[in-house]
């Protein structure tokens, strides 16, 4: 028992020896913040901290914003100046390092220096440039006065608002609130005379870690003075490099288009085009699609099998949804294009039978690349130019644009809204761009222009715009004569109207104008599918099922899909508020 007692008194003695401790805090923030006609700002902080060595051991520091959200996810950037920073009325050491978030750290104090125990008041003055807010008839001024992200609380935090001159309190408008919901419950302000130069605010109550005192002070414009277009754009440029770039690459690279064009890429004007009932001499159906589009698609491929067919050189045989194409020899047809001839000694080598499957994959895929290298020696150059070489230039300033644009952000700016704007902006504007005058780089020959226009004529007569031919008014000869130009319809994509005239002639000549269904089956096309086609349906269909054929048969499975089917780092955050904000605390 005597020993219990001389332990406690002992523990007793000890205890009433040792200083008695106060919790660190932030005894009190005040800031008076000077609004200047130039729409900067400056503010003097003063900061007393109780520091015990628990968070606050060298000093404190002060997180400081400077860069916000702006309008349509770009960037608002304001710089910061740190004029003057004292400890209990001296210099004190300080420096400042750069955080990922846009913030600018202060450290106050010195590495490896304690400062003692007790009351410091800290003062820091700066200046931050583009503070003010500019509406359509007033001014304003949005501060976060503590920032959000202190880890100490404030006892007491106040702000005096000094405006840029003296202005009649029923023109001044203000707002403060504390912590993200916009309490204001905990906030006084008093205004000043008749002729108010400053609004003062402060708090009743001690605001917890993680809240902060923000402002709104709003006056009528014309007390301070408003940055002109050329201003607002070099900011602008100067808060969103990237961004700007993008969009300046994007205009620099329409312009080359633009004057590209200019020089290289206007067609010759048209002749006189009439509907005309002949196709053009020396052009073959798949020649006449490749000089229209000034280019290959895979419908020139199919064009040409269909005009092999009508011209009796090959027979398309289905069953079961896989096709067959038949080669019947080099006798008894009506002679080939050129083109079409490419076809025939490349896919029928040695061989009288294609299946169009990816068994005849290496074969099918010689034959498409042998037919357009036809196609190309054929007609580009003598009927079309292509200009390449303008289009690839346009191309890489599409890549330095966006190039630019990526290293610029980058390098500005860590990934945040301005990024997605970027390239929500700049990458649809430059694809545009080089899809759009990729067809238009191109343009026809004079020669060209005169086969163009004879195309376009045989076209009209396709489509209606010239009379059927009375000798072909019954149903075997205009059967005949939609055969001999089924393939110039599909390719010209008139095989639709192709068809209604020849049941409408037929209909004229053989049931006085009533409507009935012609039929068409031609005998080199078999198959259950193919003679479930109705005439208007058969030229269409047959080439989207031979594209779809000549497509599987010439990609790799792994494509066309085997399973079968056809086709923390150290953060202050930021408290909320248009300005200012940031945080601090202990270090």
């Amino acid at each position: 028992m005597l020993r219990w007692k001389i332990a406690f008194g002992v523990f007793f003695v000890i205890a009433a020896a040792m200083p008695l401790q106060a919790a660190e805090s932030i005894a009190a923030f005040d800031s008076r913040i000077t609004v200047h006609a130039d729409g900067s700002i400056t503010v003097a902080e003063t900061i007393t901290a109780i520091a015990e060595r628990d968070q606050i051991k060298r000093g404190i520091y002060r997180d400081l914003p400077t860069r916000y959200a702006g309008p349509w996810l770009t960037t608002v950037t304001t710089p910061i100046e740190v004029l003057s920073v004292t400890r209990n009325g001296e210099p004190e050491p300080h420096h400042i390092i750069p955080q990922d978030d846009g913030m600018i750290r202060l450290y106050i104090g010195e590495r490896g220096v304690l400062i003692p125990r007790g009351r410091h008041v800290y003062m820091i003055e700066y200046r931050v440039r583009q503070r003010v807010t500019f509406l359509n008839s007033r001014d304003e001024l949005f501060w976060n006065v503590t920032g959000s992200e202190w880890s100490l609380p404030v006892m007491k935090a106040s702000a005096t608002v000094q405006l840029p001159g003296p202005i009649s309190p029923a023109d001044i408008r203000i707002a403060a609130s504390v912590d993200d919901y916009g309490r204001s419950d905990t906030i006084d302000h008093v205004d000043s005379d008749d002729r108010a130069s400053y609004v003062s605010f402060e708090t009743t109550s001690p605001l917890p870690p993680h809240e902060g005192l923000t402002l709104m002070v709003n006056w009528p414009r014309g007390f301070v003075t408003r940055p002109g277009l050329g201003q607002r754009l070099s900011a602008f440029a100067s808060d969103n490099p990237g961004l700007c770039v993008g969009l300046g690459g994007s205009a620099t690279v329409g312009l080359y288009f633009l004057l590209s064009w200019l020089l290289v890429g206007r067609d010759p004007s048209r002749g006189d085009v009439r509907a005309r009932p002949d196709p053009p001499q020396d052009v073959s159906p798949a020649g006449a699609r490749y000089l229209r589009q000034m280019g290959y698609d895979p419908a020139c491929f199919t064009t040409a099998l269909i005009s092999m067919a009508v011209k009796g050189s090959l027979d398309i045989e289905e069953h079961l949804g896989e096709y067959t194409l038949r080669y019947r020899g080099k006798k008894d047809h009506a002679p080939l294009a050129d083109d079409e001839a490419v076809i025939a000694n490349e896919l029928f080598y040695a061989t009288q039978r294609v299946r169009l499957t990816q068994t005849n994959r290496t074969r099918v895929q010689h034959a498409v690349r042998a037919f357009q290298r036809a196609l190309r020696h054929r007609y580009q150059g003598l009927y079309f130019l292509s200009n390449s070489y303008w289009f690839y230039g346009g191309l890489l300033l599409s890549i330095a644009a966006l190039a630019g644009a990526v290293v610029l952000s980058v390098i500005s700016q860590p990934l945040n809204n301005t990024w997605v704007l970027t390239f929500l902006t700049t990458i649809p504007i430059l694809i545009t761009l080089n899809l759009v005058f990729r067809r238009l780089i191109k343009a026809p020959t004079r020669r060209g222009r005169r086969v163009l226009d004879t195309i376009e004529g045989f076209r009209r007569f396709l489509r209606g715009e010239l009379d059927w031919p009375s000798e072909y008014r019954n149903e075997k000869n205009a059967g005949a004569l939609f055969n001999q130009h089924l393939a110039f319809a599909v390719a010209l994509e008139a095989d639709h109207e192709w068809a209604d005239r020849l049941e409408q002639a037929v209909n004229d000549a053989t049931q006085g104008g009533r409507r009935r269904d012609v039929s068409f089956h031609p005998n080199w096309c078999d198959g259950a599918t193919a003679a479930a086609w109705d005439l208007n349906q058969f030229g269409h269909s047959l080439n989207h099922v031979l594209k779809t054929a000549v497509h599987t048969a010439t990609t790799p499975i792994s494509q066309t899909g085997a399973s079968g089917g056809s086709f923390s780092s150290v953060s202050s955050g930021g408290g909320g508020g248009g300005g200012g904000g940031g945080g601090g605390g202990g270090w």
